[in-house]
């Protein structure tokens, strides 16, 4: 019999009530006025009219954007993308719209997630063959998101790799870009799934780490686990010692709480795979250090191997929504769904439960809460408050992405390029500063 998710209040966040007050599903922000007429367009274009799902409960309507983000509905088709693009830049703009969709239409979104310094670049490199250093970067603040095109066999993927989460202080600006990122996408790529780049293998499951695979599961919700894959790394760098005594470390990883939850979900659910990079078809042991390929004397075979798992697992993805679109699609705020809760409160307090198609954060009682670690990372008051970005900002710097990555994608057939991503490849540089004001009627800048 499958278990029912609790029932729970929604409230909002006060400084003077105590954590273990709160609710479960835990606060839903005080939004922001967006100026009225891009709310009327949102509500228009976007899913919030009388033609969409009922965003109301008990008759009252529920509280649902963030600075104009479409949360009422996922009515989100590549029709009403036209029209707010449209409608905010001018009926030229419309051939921006078709010709992103002729070139972006079909591909397989991936975000890569993970602290930095545990192998994420490098990774990419190899997936990609990209220049990563040059013009491949969206600026969010103080944050940084790589943009990654790439062709493998003969099918298009976009990898963005997000910064980390654990900052506190960021992590909900973190978690808002990577919704603009699948709101401003998502009508023209189909989501995949999510690389969780977990790092060499003896990296110790951290505060941070802990975190990033609440915030993952939460964000992709059970149905989607079996597309979230964790990578280790840096296998190359061990002696045949090492490797031995380090998987005895990721036996140990597997069977921790969270990790376990991941591969092996309850019900009828597939789980995630673990990737252990540098090991054929990524499957290690102890015992296999001689099968290691190296970075340095094999770059060539590596990356086939990279970009074979890719193939492996997310070219005949199905087209289910996360779990954080349906949420949205509710009513929920983006700041009080799961993914947003797993960063509200630090994780020796709470614990992931399944519940049917649901990954939901639940507290601990006080009797089981352990003592925090002394790394847990405590939130500093900014010095200076950031000034707020609206979600029409974010909305079109994601889709200025889709535009520069488009152009690519045209570039890359236009160039007859290998789909083994080796060679053949136009470089991005330049094209984000010739394409950010190009809304014209008029083909884009070639490569």
């Amino acid at each position: 019999m499958t278990a029912q998710a609790p029932t729970v209040t929604k409230t909002h966040k006060s400084s003077d009530t105590p954590l273990e007050n709160l609710p479960v599903a835990l606060v839903q922000p005080q939004s922001p006025e967006v100026p009225q007429d891009l709310d009327d367009t949102l509500d228009d274009d976007l899913g919030l009219d009388s033609e969409c799902d009922d965003p109301t409960e008990d008759g009252k309507e529920k509280e649902s954007r963030w600075k104009g983000v479409p949360y009422a509905s996922f009515n989100w088709t590549y029709q009403k993308l036209a029209r707010l693009v449209r409608d905010s830049k001018g009926k030229a703009s419309t051939v921006v719209v078709k010709f992103v969709k002729k070139h972006l239409g079909g591909t397989k979104l991936i975000f890569v997630v993970g602290k930095s310094g545990k192998g994420k670049t490098s990774l990419l490199r190899e997936l990609t063959g990209l220049d990563l250093h040059v013009g491949s970067t969206l600026k969010a603040g103080t944050m940084s998101y790589q943009v990654c095109p790439a062709v493998i066999r003969n099918e298009q993927y976009l990898f963005i790799d997000t910064p980390g989460f654990g900052a506190c202080i960021e992590d909900d600006d973190n978690h808002r870009e990577i919704w603009s990122c699948l709101a401003a996408l998502g009508p023209i790529v189909t989501f995949a799934g999510v690389l969780f780049v977990w790092g060499p293998p003896d990296t110790r499951m951290t505060f941070e780490d802990q975190k990033t695979i609440r915030w993952v599961q939460t964000f992709c919700g059970p149905k989607l686990f079996k597309q979230i894959t964790v990578i280790t790394t840096m296998w190359d760098k061990l002696s045949e010692e090492g490797v031995e005594e380090d998987w005895k470390l990721i036996e140990e990883l597997m069977r921790s709480v969270d990790m376990e939850r991941l591969l092996n979900p309850p019900g009828s659910h597939h789980g995630g795979q673990f990737y252990h990079h540098g090991f054929p078809k990524g499957e290690g042991g102890p015992t296999t250090f001689s099968k290691i390929i190296s970075k340095r004397k094999n770059p060539e075979q590596r990356a086939i191997e990279i970009q074979d798992m890719i193939h492996r697992r997310y070219s005949e993805v199905n087209d289910c929504k996360p779990q954080i679109m349906m949420e949205v699609k509710r009513g929920t705020d983006l700041m009080a769904t799961e993914a947003a809760n797993v960063l509200a409160i630090p994780p020796v307090k709470t614990q992931i439960a399944i519940y049917g198609d649901r990954a939901v954060v639940e507290l601990f009682p006080e009797s089981q809460r352990v003592t925090e670690p002394e790394h847990c990372p405590r939130p500093q008051p900014r010095a200076t408050p950031k000034p707020e970005k609206s979600w029409s900002e974010s909305f079109f710097e994601w889709f200025d992405v889709a535009k520069r990555v488009a152009v690519h994608f045209r570039d890359l057939k236009a160039h007859q390029s290998n789909p083994s991503s080796k060679q053949g490849k136009p470089a991005l540089g330049g094209l984000w500063d010739r394409l950010k004001g190009w809304w014209s009627g008029e083909e884009p800048p070639k490569d």
